[in-house]
């Protein structure tokens, strides 16, 4: 295996020597990750293939994120991320592929992973992610004290924090409200009108802003 920041140290070299390479198994899922520091909102990922043997084995690529590091769920690595983006060609020997998050749109996470199904090795020999960085700038809005028990509300997860919970909202256009339980950790969404808020069940809902992004273009983040 040849070691992961090989991917993104900035070297554009396609020999084997300079590239990240997993390990092979039958029937695992090769995967390749980087930690951006800071939730963001990628745009896509654009991944430098080697040149030489093997070269069409950089193909059935998975581009999935996360909030937080998904390598502490036991199930790691066969976990599901918000997914940004898939490609089952083969990448050209030596050849640069962009990937747009054309899924769903721009995806909001911290984690961003590549996965290839199928035993072989996965050979990356640079990433590039392209995304902007999300300022939490007024963002939360409190509404106490209103009532409402007709919007449905959706289970969204477990989190460390409210900062993780309202950028999952990020990823889902059709909820406008999030609360928190900081006891719990349970992050819950609900379809909302802007303007109102609801307490219910001792819970604070919370009317959510979509966070603006710092700028009108985005560049490669690694």
């Amino acid at each position: 295996m040849n070691a992961s920041f090989h991917a993104v140290d900035g070297v554009h070299s396609t020999s084997m020597r300079n590239c990240a390479r997993t390990t092979e198994g039958t029937g695992t899922l090769a995967w390749w990750m980087v930690d951006l520091r800071t939730v963001q909102l990628v745009h896509g990922v654009a991944m430098l293939n080697r040149r030489y043997t093997r070269t069409e084995q950089l193909k059935n690529l998975t581009v999935d994120l996360f909030l937080e590091d998904p390598t502490v769920d036991v199930s790691f690595p066969k976990v599901s991320g918000m997914v940004c983006a898939h490609r089952s060609d083969p990448v050209g020997g030596g050849q640069w592929v962009g990937l747009d998050c054309d899924v769903s749109g721009p995806v909001a996470g911290r984690y961003v992973r590549v996965t290839k199904a199928g035993g072989q090795y996965l050979t990356l020999c640079e990433v590039q992610v392209y995304a902007t960085l999300l300022i939490m700038t007024n963002t939360f809005r409190q509404y106490p004290g209103v009532k409402s028990l007709s919007q449905p509300q959706v289970d969204l997860g477990v989190f460390n924090s409210s900062t993780h919970c309202a950028f999952t909202l990020l990823n889902r256009p059709d909820l406008g409200a999030f609360s928190f339980n900081l006891a719990s950790g349970l992050c819950r969404g609900r379809v909302f009108d802007w303007g109102f808020a609801v307490t219910e069940h001792d819970e604070e809902w919370i009317d959510f802003e979509r966070v603006v992004e710092s700028s009108s273009s985005f560049s490669p983040t690694v």
